[in-house]
Parts: structure tokens; sequence; C-alpha cells
């Protein structure tokens, strides 16, 4: 007999990706997925769906999440699973569900899909995109990695994929340390000069090679990326990035993932 399995997820890409991955179960389990609407407050969520009894009749509960900066990135392509009382907390290897559905080649073949002229040299307009966000991204995890039990978000701007207007190493450090001294008065003990060195020791690793070899895929939020690719597209050649994610779905294959090729197969132990 299938097991009930409920998956909470956060949005259509995941829930487009997790379809990807539970296809070829075997044996197939029953997988019911449960959109929560983003990472922040989806504990609150899934604890409220079981109280309530809504997976009453499950084997067994998985949370399948954005890395986002809430956690280090590790430095090989892993899934981290952490077992807390009822549920299984899986953790993407990249910082959202978005970096694994966005690449050079895949905008390629979407523009070819919708019609567009596709003779643009898409490896370096992602590669010029990154670039021009890599204070900002380096600013966001500096904050990720101080805002343990202080609570400071990890951007200035009112969301991710919400660019600042001025993206320069210096304003991003400005604004960066500005979001950490609101939090001095409640006895945020956060050294200025620590701040700017990691700052510095982020922003110093996303180096030529780097950027050479993908790595802001990784390590940069994808829904920032995708904002500045937008940007960077010859004029008028702009794109709804909704549906070029419906199309990189269609395309996707979970298997170029390490991460999650484990997923998959530890959905297979269950």
């Amino acid at each position: 007999m299938s097991k009930v399995v409920f998956l909470f997820c956060e949005d259509d890409c995941h829930v487009g990706i997790l379809a990807n991955i539970t296809s070829d179960l075997v044996p197939v389990h029953d997988i019911r997925t449960v959109k929560t609407g983003g990472v922040r407050g989806q504990n609150a969520f899934v604890e409220g769906f079981l109280t309530r009894g809504g997976a009453s009749t499950s084997n067994k509960t998985i949370v399948f999440r954005d890395r986002d900066f809430d956690f280090p990135i590790p430095e090989t392509p892993e899934l981290q699973v952490e077992e807390r009382e009822n549920k299984s907390i899986c953790t993407l290897y990249r910082v959202t569900a978005e970096n694994y559905l966005l690449s050079p080649d895949m905008l390629k073949a979407y523009f070819h899909h919708i019609g567009k002229e596709a003779d643009h040299n898409f490896l370096d307009i992602f590669e010029t995109s990154a670039r021009q966000i890599t204070a900002y991204s380096a600013a966001r995890h500096t904050l990720a990695f101080f805002r343990d039990n202080f609570s400071f978000r990890t951007s200035w701007t009112p969301q991710s994929g919400k660019l600042p207007t001025n993206l320069d190493s210096a304003f991003c450090l400005e604004k960066a340390w500005d979001l950490v001294s609101e939090k001095q008065a409640k006895l945020c003990p956060i050294d200025q000069q620590e701040f700017q060195e990691k700052f510095t020791s982020f922003f110093s690793k996303f180096d030529d090679e780097f950027f050479r070899s993908q790595q802001y895929l990784v390590w940069f939020n994808g829904k920032d990326l995708e904002t500045s690719i937008n940007q960077n597209l010859p004029t008028g050649s702009n794109i709804a990035m909704e549906a070029y994610y419906r199309f990189a779905l269609h395309q996707f294959d979970f298997r170029h993932f390490p991460d999650l090729m484990q997923f998959r197969d530890f959905l297979n132990t269950i």
C-alpha cells in the first residue's frame, strides 16, 4: 500500500520542481502537495495545518523549502535535512527554487519558443546581470551571517526581486549597516568593523572565477537575479517571468542537481 505523504512547499516553482521529482517514485507514494505561500511564516502555517487535523491520515510530513539566507551555503551541493518533532525539514542547496530554473540556455530556448530574436549572447547577459548585483548580494549574505537572535532583515528593499536604485559597494554596505544600527539600541552587540570585514569577505568571494563558473546561480537570490536579467535584455525583449518559469518547468530535469537527487532518494526511503 502506498504511503500518504504531505509535502509542504512555498509556491508554483516549488510545486513544478516537486512534480518533476516525484513523477518516477518507486513505489509510488500518495504525495499531497500543499502550498504555504512563502518561507516566512511557513512553520506557523504547517503547524496550524497539522493542528487542525489536515494531515491526520499522513504517514509522513515534509517541508520542502528555500535556503533563502537562513543557512550558510555548504561547500558541496547537498540537501539539508532536519528532523523536527513530527516533520522533516528539507532545505534546498541553492538560495531559491528560481535558481534551479534560471540558465542562459533555458532563456535562449524560451526566446525561440515565443518567437523572439534569440541571437543574443545570453551567457554574457547573465554574467553582466549577476555582476551588477554583486555588492547587494554580498550585503544580503553579510546581514544573514549576523542576524541570528536579532531579527533584522537581509535587505532594505521591500522584497526579493526589488533591487535598490544604487548598487555600488559603498552604498550597499551603508544601507546594510543601517539595518543593524537600528537594533543597536536593543543590545545588538555587532561591531561595525567586523561587519565591514565580513562584507568584504563575501564581496571578494564573488570574483572572476565565481562568475565564470556561474556560481551566482547558487549564491545570488533568484528573484534578484531575474530582475537584473530582465533589465539587461535588449530593448523590447523584456519577458514575463511567470511565463518563463512555466516553460522552464516543462523542460526541467531534476537529475542535473545533486541535492534534488538526494531529495528523491529521501522520498524513496520513507
